[in-house]
């Protein structure tokens, strides 16, 4: 009977212990900065805001295809300029510095991104506008189709146009910033608005088919997030702005800084309708 007992009370343990490891961890959320309401968005300063998308690039410095994703994307904006805003996430095990590396661009937020928007099965990949387009299995997507894609989400009409001013106190690095959203149209669902940081031009090791470069520019990388990665709800009215602050971190380039604004929709589709960048200090 002890014999029994005892082993009722191990194989619990062991239950307890499994149900523990398939709790589910919540997600990295991180706080909401305060904001404040603007005073006078001017529109006049984006009547001219055509649509513009975004791709977000999953990449990593142990990845030796990486560098021809990169490139495909620069040449995209080549061809696209400022219609084209990007975003490059590392994450995953290629993401992982070398012992050398000056920089660790994963971050926390960046590993949600990647959650929210699905793993990546293979690099270089990238999501276009965070849409599903009919044929895809999944967001995530081939270097090959990616002009493709994009080019069809150009000719898709607007819905809003964005506004983003930014003051930079340089001894403090505090970032004092207004996004404003002016609609064109009237949504019928809620909206989501997030606010990325991205550092460009950052020399590190980059492996490549020709070996590892130390002084690889690594384009567009993924900072942080002001507030929730995920992004805040807003309503679709006339007008949407707010002012937000935060504190930039001082191993970043202030002059390569661009703060990225993202206007999705807030079910389950994770849609971009319109994306817009500006740099920090112009």
């Amino acid at each position: 009977m002890i014999v029994i007992r005892n082993s009722m009370i191990f194989a619990a343990g062991v239950l307890l212990l499994l149900l523990s490891a398939c709790t589910e961890i919540p997600p990295l959320v991180t706080p909401v900065i305060p904001t404040d309401p603007c005073e006078n968005p001017d529109p006049e300063r984006v009547r001219d805001q055509g649509r513009q998308v975004l791709i977000e690039e999953f990449t990593g410095v142990q990845c030796v295809n990486c560098p021809a994703g990169s490139e495909a994307i620069e040449d995209l904006l080549d061809l696209y300029g400022e219609r084209l805003v990007v975003v490059s996430v590392h994450t995953g095990f290629f993401a992982d510095p070398y012992p050398e590396s000056n920089y660790d661009f994963r971050t926390p937020e960046g590993d949600q991104l990647a959650t929210l928007l699905g793993s990546p099965l293979g690099y270089p990949t990238a999501v276009v506008n965070r849409k599903k387009f009919s044929g895809e299995n999944r967001l995530q997507l081939g270097r090959n189709k990616w002009a493709g894609y994009i080019a069809d989400e150009l000719q898709q009409p607007k819905i809003a146009r964005i506004d983003i001013s930014a003051e930079l106190d340089r001894e403090t690095l505090e970032l004092s910033s207004s996004v404003a959203v002016f609609f064109d149209e009237s949504p019928a669902n809620p909206l989501k608005l997030s606010l990325f940081l991205t550092e460009t031009g950052v020399a590190d090791l980059q492996k490549t088919p020709d070996g590892i470069d130390p002084e690889y520019p690594h384009r567009h990388v993924f900072r942080d997030a002001i507030g929730p990665y995920s992004g805040i709800e807003i309503m679709a009215d006339q007008t949407y702005c707010s002012e937000f602050r935060f504190e930039i971190n001082p191993e970043w380039n202030v002059e390569r800084l661009y703060l990225v604004a993202i206007l999705s929709e807030s079910d389950d589709s994770l849609e971009v309708l319109q994306a817009h960048q500006e740099k920090i200090i112009p």
